[in-house]
């Protein structure tokens, strides 16, 4: 048996804008999806695989079919066919893209039924491709329940849109244990917009990730792998870092600034260092969005809300070709205060620094679970409030749901209501 290649990506949604980055050409999820294809090309592959939401919704159909036509084209052209499933997002468009109904591309498992395609390389089949469709937008049942493994000595490939490792889910909920005993030698899964491999023994298991990250929720590198499957042992798994943008959390420490020019140049400084290194990492890169993480300890504390207020719309760097912006800040800086000194009084500031301690070191004191229970619930109030959602469905807005544990938040809150206190009555 001959060894062979592929090139697998998912969740390119194409009709969708990255969130909280400019409107810049360059930034498109269509840009990479074209280079993605050139990448198929450049490097011979011998297959595509796409494992679903190439579409991101219907009301972008039109917006989305040509790009994604164009390259299905290019790809044909090249002899390299391609291999995909429908998601959640284009279950109802995929199948009726007339491109797959030829020879150059394949749509596996439609209507929610498992089928297969041989891989072919120089007339020998080399491997057995075997997948399955989103026939509706939720499905909350397991599609391994209906699996059967191809009968063949041949490498068994699984293409799949899947939310793996849970047990109940809309979107299509496979279980590890399944995975691993479904006898399949490799799968490629689509729906978790974060790139990782799965240590799962008995098989390997991918989740490309989105082609362009589309949110700060989706840090990282992100573009296509490239597959090597050898005529024995475990396939080989490289990411090919093509996408033009990139989310990153940028950690500010303020130790020791007393001075706003000095807040100011460290802030810089930071986000120069994270710019640079993610540009020598990802030679595609042409935008950099930060979440600056301002931490440490010093005097200005209090005045860094204010301070900082002109970071998110204002700063910008540039190294080469890329440009480094801001989308939110987060100040989780500390005073410059003793806790332990505080904490031996009976004054307001010296129970509240009691508290704050208890925080610190995670013990549990008096009333503090009870709180931590009072603030997650009015927590998930707010994010499953209705007034919030037509936000939720606006793709130009992220809502943030990573502002910290509910005892990082009292903690944060708690240090800020200290310095009014001891402000107030110094």
């Amino acid at each position: 048996m001959a060894s062979f290649r592929l090139l697998c990506t998912g969740d390119v949604h194409l009709g969708r804008r990255p969130t909280r980055v400019p409107a810049d050409e360059a930034l498109t999820v269509e840009r990479v999806w074209q280079a993605c294809v050139q990448a198929a090309i450049r490097e011979a592959v011998d297959a595509v695989v796409l494992t679903g939401d190439l579409i991101d919704r219907e009301n972008r159909y039109f917006e989305a079919i040509g790009p994604l036509l164009q390259g299905l084209r290019q790809l044909a052209t090249a002899g390299i066919p391609v291999y995909a499933v429908a998601g959640n997002h284009d279950f109802d468009t995929l199948p009726g893209v007339q491109a797959f109904d030829g020879e150059g591309a394949h749509l596996l498992g439609a209507q929610g039924r498992w089928t297969q395609q041989p891989l072919i390389k120089d007339g020998e089949t080399v491997a057995i491709l075997t997948g399955w469709s989103f026939p509706r937008q939720h499905v909350d049942q397991s599609p391994l329940r209906s699996f059967e493994r191809p009968a063949t000595d041949l490498p068994v490939i699984g293409v799949l849109h899947a939310d793996a490792g849970t047990a109940q889910s809309r979107y299509a909920p496979v279980a590890h244990e399944a995975l691993q005993e479904s006898g399949v030698d490799l799968w490629l899964l689509g729906h978790i917009h974060r790139p990782q491999m799965l240590d799962l023994p008995g098989t390997q298991v991918l989740y490309p990730g989105s082609l362009q990250p589309l949110d700060p929720g989706e840090q990282g590198a992100h573009g296509p792998w490239i597959i090597e499957v050898p005529m024995r042992g475990a396939a080989t798994l490289t990411q090919r870092p093509l996408a033009t943008l990139r989310y990153a959390e940028v950690t500010v420490s303020l130790d020791g600034c007393t001075t706003n020019d000095a807040v100011r140049r460290q802030t810089t400084v930071a986000m120069e260092d994270v710019l640079a290194a993610h540009v020598e990492a990802q030679e595609a890169l042409r935008h950099l969005c930060c979440r600056l993480r301002i931490e440490g300890r010093t005097p200005l504390h209090r005045q860094l809300d204010d301070l900082l207020a002109d970071v998110q719309p204002d700063l910008s760097l540039m190294q080469g070709s890329a440009t480094a912006t801001v989308e939110q800040v987060d100040v989780d800086t500390r005073p410059v205060h003793d806790l332990q000194e505080l904490s031996r009084g009976t004054d307001p500031p010296a129970v509240l620094a009691q508290l704050l301690l208890a925080l610190e070191e995670g013990r549990e004191v008096d009333g503090l679970a009870a709180l931590e229970a009072q603030l997650s619930q009015a927590l998930r109030h707010l994010q499953r409030s209705t007034r919030y959602q037509p936000l939720r469905q606006d793709d130009a807005i992220a809502l943030d749901t990573e502002a910290g544990t509910p005892r990082e938040l009292l903690q944060r809150q708690g240090l800020r209501l200290l310095d009014e206190l001891l402000a107030a009555h110094p």
